[in-house]
């Protein structure tokens, strides 16, 4: 099992989807009348120090995503189920990292548009990407690595069976 490359690529896409939980994707600090307030949205929602809000669980998601790479590492005796398994987290993984960077490109202005309809002026945001941002994008790689790894096993197989 571990002297497969496609295991090790499963396992690291499994730890940085696991540390994903720990780290925010994005950061939001807005500044009104020069006072500076950071929000992050991390796998619980957005967190502030200075505004209460509901939590998204997103945390869900990102145990969903886990569990196709870990389902990945389990299936290495059965190499068609595991290919299925990682290409359709492959695809789990590539839909949220569409939604996070669709967020990132129109959030602001929607955000903005949201803010002006309350009245505060002088306000300035400002998007920053967290460490959780590349991580997602860093375990879209070891899947597509990994999916390459399992497809060359399974050509090796096929070829070993043909000169029998």
């Amino acid at each position: 099992m571990l002297q497969r490359v496609q295991t090790i690529y499963l396992a690291l896409a499994f730890i940085c989807i696991i540390l994903l939980l720990n780290f925010p994707i994005f950061s939001i600090s807005s500044t009104i009348n020069e006072v500076l307030t950071v929000s992050e949205f991390n796998a619980y929602g957005f967190q502030s120090a200075t505004v209460e809000s509901e939590s998204t669980p997103f945390y869900l998601l990102y145990i969903f995503m886990a569990l196709f790479s870990l389902t990945g590492l389990l299936l290495y005796k059965k190499r068609n189920k595991q290919l299925k398994a990682v290409r359709l987290g492959l695809i789990v993984h590539v839909l949220v990292a569409i939604g996070f960077l669709a967020f990132s490109l129109f959030g602001k202005t929607t955000l903005l548009n949201k803010l002006s309809e309350t009245g505060i002026d002088n306000m300035e945001l400002k998007f920053g990407f967290g460490l959780g941002y590349y991580l997602l994008f860093i375990s879209i790689a070891f899947l597509l690595l990994a999916v390459r790894g399992i497809r060359a096993d399974e050509k090796l197989v096929k070829s070993l069976d043909r000169l029998r």
